[in-house]
Order: C-alpha cells, then sequence, then structure tokens
C-alpha cells in the first residue's frame, strides 16, 4: 500500500485533511510552472510522492503513526513552495532557488492557518521542508522528533 493508503486506513479524518489542502495547493502549485526552468508543480510534487513510496519500504510505512505520514505527505507537496515567493515583483528566479527552503518555511508559517492546519503540524512541515535546504549547518537547528498527538513525528 502506498503512504496515502496507509493514511486512510490509519486516520480517515487526517486523510480527508491531506486531500482538501492539496486541493486548495494545486493551483497555488501551478503558479511554480510558469517561469521556471524546471517544473516544481504539481506533476513535480506527485513525482516526490512516487518517490517516497518507492524508497520507504512497505514495513516501514506500514509502522508510521498517520500524524508521520501526514506530515510527510504534506511535506512533499510543499517543499518547494518557496520558489513562488517573491520579495520583490519579478525577482530573478536564481535568488529564490537560493534560499527557497527559508522561503517555504516562511511560506507555510504565513499561511498554515488558511489550510486549517494546527500549528504542531505546521511546525513538523516547516522543519522538513527547511531540511531540503541539504545545508548540513542549517540542519544541525532542526527538531528531530516532536510529539502530535499521542504519536511521536520524526523530522
Amino acid at each position: 500500500m502506498e503512504l496515502r493508503d496507509w493514511l486512510k486506513k490509519k486516520n480517515k479524518e487526517l486523510y480527508h485533511k491531506f486531500c482538501s489542502i492539496i486541493d486548495d495547493l494545486k493551483p497555488i502549485l501551478e503558479r511554480a510552472d510558469e517561469r521556471y526552468y524546471s517544473g516544481h508543480g504539481v506533476k513535480h510534487c506527485q513525482d516526490v510522492e512516487l518517490n517516497l513510496n518507492m524508497l520507504l519500504p512497505e514495513n516501514q510505512r506500514k509502522k508510521m503513526p498517520a500524524e508521520e505520514i501526514f506530515c510527510l505527505l504534506l511535506s512533499a507537496w510543499l517543499h518547494d513552495i518557496g520558489l513562488i515567493a517573491e520579495k520583490e515583483e519579478a525577482e530573478p528566479y536564481k535568488e529564490r532557488r537560493a534560499d527557497h527552503s527559508e522561503r517555504t518555511y516562511d511560506y507555510i508559517h504565513q499561511n498554515y492557518e488558511n489550510w486549517r492546519l494546527e500549528k504542531s503540524y505546521a511546525l513538523a512541515i516547516k522543519q522538513i521542508c527547511y531540511a531540503h535546504s541539504g545545508d548540513c549547518k542549517k540542519m544541525e537547528g532542526i527538531i528531530q522528533s516532536l510529539i502530535i498527538g499521542r504519536s511521536v513525528v520524526r523530522v
């Protein structure tokens, strides 16, 4: 079973919340394909989700709590959203690309309530997306795990 299937099986409410947020994000993500060197829109997010399903062994997916799956899936969809967050009009792609993990963090921080996302989930997702930069210095300050509900979510 794929991550979405496990999420649905373990917690239908979180599954429906995930689907609702993704529906809200799709029009925003479509903008990530307009002016960029390579696509970072819906197709890219679908591919990242597909890769996660191929990378994570079935027994690992089975053990993950619903809250952790939810955060991982939403992070797959949000990890490049900072590329569309311009600090000034017509800002060059190269400038957005250079600090897009910070922009992603800020974008999620500014918008998580609009997606009806609780603060604890937003914190985990922001941290996962921030780690996407690959900068080891930045990753030193990232929370390793946190408790959401009764579950440990590994960041």
